[in-house]
């Protein structure tokens, strides 16, 4: 085979690679979002088993920011669900029942040659400095210092939080979290060789 033939041999071979490689990876995206589904239908059926979160927010905060409870809620606790709102009129503050989505459940299945897991990846909160200046301008200026955006100086925050224990209960309703994402892992259970024969 002359060198030509063989380029134009191994082209066609990669071309071909190529094409395999994209059905393949089409297939394997419909059987991961299969797999997610029949996750997710299984938490939807038991409802019990999905974690629920409360969280209590003084009025003044929406008033101050002018954030309405479903943007509270989309920004401060992705992947949760609103079950119930409460508004308590005679102690300022309004309190959010939320369950986790059942699309962010996570599950391990496990057959004799391999052990698929879909996890779940959530994001650390950052602050919403924008909201915390508005409802809280004395405690912006106490944690915060200047560069080109609002970082969380340490220091101060530590004699914040001595001086105020529960500036972290005031500092979740400005946390802002990042949609956590769905991953799927597989790996392949390795068989002892006691077990053949």
């Amino acid at each position: 085979m002359t060198r030509e033939e063989r380029l134009r041999y191994l082209a066609d071979e990669i071309a071909s690679t190529t094409k395999e490689i994209k059905e393949l990876e089409g297939q394997k995206n419909s059987n991961k979002q299969e797999f997610f589904d029949l996750v997710e239908d299984e938490f939807r059926g038991r409802d019990y088993l999905l974690p629920i979160r409360t969280v209590d927010v003084p009025d003044v905060f929406f008033d101050k920011t002018d954030m309405g409870y479903e943007e509270f809620c989309d920004t401060r606790f992705p992947g949760w669900d609103i079950e119930h709102i409460e508004k308590n009129i005679a102690e300022h503050k309004t309190t959010f029942v939320m369950k986790k989505s059942p699309k962010l459940m996570g599950q391990a299945v496990t057959t004799d040659t391999v052990v698929v897991t879909k996890s779940v990846v959530e994001y650390g909160p950052e602050i919403d400095w924008e909201t915390l200046k508005k409802e809280r301008p004395d405690l912006w200026d106490a944690i915060s210092k200047d560069v080109t955006h609002q970082i969380v100086d340490e220091e101060r925050f530590t004699e914040a939080l001595t001086e105020e224990p529960e500036l972290l209960s005031i500092l979740e309703r400005h946390m802002k979290v990042r949609e956590p994402s769905v991953k799927i892992l597989s790996k392949v259970v390795k068989k002892n060789d006691d077990d053949e024969g």
